[in-house]
C-alpha cells in the first residue's frame, strides 16, 4: 500500500496499473462521487435546468452554499461565530471547521482518504 498526496492521481509518469497493483492511497480535501446517488440525481437536475453537466466549480459552490445556509438555518445571523459547529457532507467536500488560532478565522479540515481498488476509485472514509 502506498500513501500520498492529491496530486499523485494525476500524474501520468505513473501508469494506472501501478496505482491500483500498489493500492495508491490520497488525501484529498475534495472528491466527487460519481456512483454515488445524490451526485447522479444532481447531474440529472443540473442537464435539465442548465444543458450542461457541472463542473468542479457548480459542485464546490454547491457545498459552500449548502454548508452556509445550514448555519443560518441553525444560528441565525451569528451562524459566522458557530462554524466550528456546522458539519455538512457535501457532493464534493465535507466541511469540519476548526479555529486556526485564536482570532483568526477559521479552517475547513475535512478530507477524503481515497484508495485505488479495482481500477476504480473508492472513498474510504468521508
Amino acid at each position: 500500500m502506498i500513501f500520498g498526496l492529491e496530486d499523485f492521481m494525476s500524474f501520468e509518469t505513473i501508469d494506472e496499473k501501478y496505482k491500483n497493483r500498489y493500492n495508491l492511497n490520497v488525501v484529498a480535501p475534495n472528491f466527487v462521487d460519481f456512483n454515488d446517488n445524490d451526485v447522479k440525481s444532481f447531474l440529472i437536475q443540473h442537464r435539465l435546468l442548465y444543458g450542461i453537466d457541472p463542473d468542479k466549480y457548480t459542485f464546490n459552490g454547491f457545498d459552500a452554499a449548502f454548508t452556509n445556509l445550514k448555519g443560518l438555518l441553525i444560528y441565525g445571523s451569528k451562524f459566522q461565530l458557530n462554524y466550528n459547529y456546522i458539519q455538512t457532507s457535501g457532493f464534493s467536500a465535507g466541511s469540519n471547521y476548526k479555529t486556526v488560532e485564536s482570532g483568526s478565522g477559521f479552517e475547513n479540515q475535512s478530507v477524503y482518504v481515497l484508495k485505488y481498488n479495482d481500477y476504480k476509485i473508492e472513498v474510504v472514509n468521508k
